[in-house]
């Protein structure tokens, strides 16, 4: 397994403990070697657990106001909507 492959591992692993949650696989993308693919695997289910995170702990609201907030920081940085 690539170096790539395992971070990718240790960060789904990150987010599940984040959550308490059963431990999630690493996807078809890490385990076929795919370290791109593995990476945005990652970002995304650390996201996910992020946003369940700070919607337990903190309400809908603070959610929103992060999602209003990155959004924000996309468009002033002129990336595509």
């Amino acid at each position: 397994m690539s170096g790539h492959a395992l971070a990718a591992r240790t960060l789904l692993a990150a987010a599940d403990e984040l959550v308490g949650g059963p431990p999630v696989e690493a996807s078809a993308a890490a385990l076929a070697g795919d370290a791109a693919g593995a990476w945005r695997t990652a970002a995304v289910e650390l996201a996910r657990a992020l946003v369940r995170a700070v919607a337990e702990s903190h309400g809908v609201a603070a959610v929103l106001f992060a999602a209003t907030a990155a959004a924000a920081a996309a468009v002033d940085r002129g990336d595509p909507p």
